[in-house]
């Protein structure tokens, strides 16, 4: 039992999400967590899953494997039934003749994020990048993009469809001549980021170098300053419209970006104290508003995915809850 001296308005909705909610632990590094399952054994190349009370006609266990590009693991076995959380490019060619399927756009959103502290390179780069181009050149095998005009995806109190303002003429690129290094950390790229890079140069007048990272390798650059590269694209994920997890990292010491914004630290300040839901909305969006304003993430779309579930499944249910897909410990047959 939890006793807690005095009352909180918003606190019981704080404990109740996942990342906040006391819980018992099984032993000193696993907790039974909130959900039907619990961790039954957590080995080198897989995770097992428990349903804490059996149903006799629904999955009573889950055994996740680690995949990471792994040629070693075999994804054509039968009795892997969920590639929903490993790269498109892995998932086997036969998965959609046995599979049931749909299309989702996930509570995720992707940006161009501009470190340079120069904000005349900013501007110039913000309002004259050809969105479409630039993100079907740096992603070549993606095939469908949801156009969105902040950061804030669709799904987020405050996120809206269509396409970020931008205002290029040529006045804001005459004779402006500069270079800039753009990290790269999507493999088979290159010739069309390098075709991109030859079109952005007659438009603007700035130069390109694409420099090549490991995924690794990057993570490891994101959050020292100064950056080794001026622009680099950046993807926020939520489960929850946690606001904080699109703004924090533009704000702290040693964030994504080169220079301070005094003003959006101040939002994020009152953002954080308030406990009014539709007051942390209207400051998230105008958090959202000042990056654009200051040219410092290019919106460049929200996230077009096909899922898929094993044919057997009878009630399959989505966006329950605020959730992407459906829930593991719901499914029957």
């Amino acid at each position: 039992m939890i006793d807690f001296k005095k009352s909180k308005k918003g606190y019981l909705e704080f404990l109740s999400k996942y990342e906040n909610a006391p819980t018992f632990r099984k032993n000193e590094n696993v907790e039974l967590g909130l959900g039907e399952f619990a961790v039954e054994e957590i080995g080198k190349d897989k995770i097992i899953l428990t349903r804490k009370h059996s149903c006799r006609n629904g999955y009573n266990q889950i055994v996740m494997y680690e995949s990471a590009g792994d040629p070693a693991v075999d994804f054509k076995k039968n009795d892997v039934a969920d590639f929903n959380r490993i790269s498109w490019r892995e998932i086997p060619a036969n998965v959609s003749n046995r599979f049931l399927s749909f299309n989702n756009i996930p509570i995720k959103s992707g940006g161009l994020v501009i470190t340079s502290p120069d904000k005349n390179l900013r501007k110039i780069i913000y309002n004259c990048m050809d969105i479409p181009q630039f993100r079907q050149a740096s992603s070549p095998n993606k095939k469908r993009f949801y156009d969105i005009t902040t950061i804030l995806p669709v799904g987020v109190p405050g996120g809206r469809s269509g396409k970020p303002v931008q205002f290029c003429g040529r006045g804001i690129t005459k004779g402006f001549r500069k270079s800039v290094v753009l990290a790269n950390a999507t493999k088979g790229n290159q010739i069309q980021l390098e075709k991109w890079a030859e079109s952005f140069y007659k438009t603007t007048g700035i130069r390109v170098e694409i420099k090549n990272y490991s995924a690794q390798e990057l993570v490891k650059t994101l959050f020292k300053r100064p950056h080794p590269y001026d622009l680099v694209r950046i993807s926020f994920s939520v489960i929850q419209p946690e606001y904080d997890t699109f703004f924090k990292d533009f704000v702290v010491k040693d964030g994504f970006i080169d220079y301070d914004l005094p003003y959006l630290s101040a939002l994020r300040d009152s953002m954080l104290k308030t406990e009014d839901d539709q007051e942390r909305t209207r400051i998230a969006i105008k958090m959202a508003e000042n990056l654009s304003s200051e040219a410092v993430i290019l919106p460049l779309y929200q996230e077009v995915r096909t899922f898929y579930y094993p044919a057997d499944i009878k009630n399959l249910f989505v966006g329950r809850g605020f959730t992407e897909y459906p829930e593991v410990a719901d499914f029957r047959w």
